[in-house]
């Protein structure tokens, strides 16, 4: 398990969560002073150029695995709709903490997801979503609590019926959820309204997805601080920057034939670029082995 307990970050400060992607990304974030990370399951899709409806659970464990070995803060993991039943809960639940997670969130989409949950955007809003009933959800969210081995495990339970059954639906599902056990509820908002009317009728911890991209509000940390969350996750930005980075200097160098990474300024950025990430990924503590054994 992390050295931090998740639960232990919890409290009257608000919890910053950047998204990473794999460990070096995670290390990106650990190394500027955050306290958690958080891998979504668009993020870890898109890498493999697949999306998250196709993932299975043993390639998002297998990665989690990964991440939270190469960091010591705690890593939010997102399981999705728990990739299966109840039943199939109980074992989601056990590889991820065997993995080192310090915290899943389980959603009431029902499984397999459909790709179209995906078909939105800011010009587009409105989209498809197919959930369980409530009576699935609450299953599932009590197996997940009796199946994990360390209470320092945290349950987020999630849920996307607001768009399609309304905001009573989703009060009277958060209410259930932490009522079966839940430690931190966690509804996909459309508006600055609904987060209001929901958190005063069902008060609890309350997690928060920035709309980075998307038609959901996007907050500030002191915004989201102001409207009640415990926790805010700020999930897609490494994912679209790094492409587009990565876009922009490829287009330049198909259209001019150079990078333009090669000007005195650009090589100095470089070797800044060079020296935090040979720092990342720990190698001058093995420059120091080398020599030190003599196998420079």
């Amino acid at each position: 398990m992390p050295s931090a307990p998740l639960k232990k970050l919890l409290g009257k400060e608000i919890l910053v969560v950047p998204g990473c992607f794999d460990p070096l990304t995670a290390r990106i974030v650990q190394s500027l002073g955050f306290k958690a990370t958080y891998l979504g399951g668009y993020a870890a899709g898109a890498q493999w150029c697949v999306t998250e409806p196709q993932l299975t659970l043993t390639e998002i464990v297998d990665l989690s695995r990964k991440i939270a070995s190469s960091v010591k803060i705690p890593l939010i993991v997102d399981a999705g709709a728990g990739y299966g039943t109840p039943a199939h809960v109980t074992r989601t639940v056990r590889e991820f903490e065997r993995a080192g997670v310090a915290a899943i969130h389980i959603e009431d989409q029902i499984f397999p997801k459909r790709f179209h949950y995906h078909n939105y955007s800011i010009r587009n809003p409105r989209r498809t979503v197919h959930t369980v009933s409530i009576e699935e959800m609450v299953a599932k969210l009590k197996v997940a609590v009796q199946a994990r081995k360390s209470e320092d495990f945290l349950i987020i339970a999630r849920t996307d019926t607001i768009q399609s059954h309304g905001v009573k639906e989703a009060i009277k599902r958060m209410k259930a959820y932490m009522n079966a056990g839940a430690d931190i509820v966690f509804p996909v908002f459309e508006s600055v309204e609904q987060i209001s009317k929901i958190t005063r009728a069902a008060p609890g911890t309350y997690a928060y997805l920035s709309g980075e991209a998307r038609p959901r509000p996007y907050f500030t940390v002191e915004e989201a601080r102001q409207q009640g969350f415990s926790l805010i996750i700020y999930n897609l930005a490494p994912t679209y920057l790094a492409t587009n980075a990565i876009v922009t200097t490829y287009k330049r160098l198909r259209d001019t034939g150079n990078t333009g990474l090669n000007t005195p300024e650009m090589r100095k950025e470089m070797d800044k670029m060079k020296a935090l990430v040979e720092d990342l990924i720990n190698l001058p503590e093995y420059y120091s082995l080398e020599k030190k054994t003599g196998f420079e």
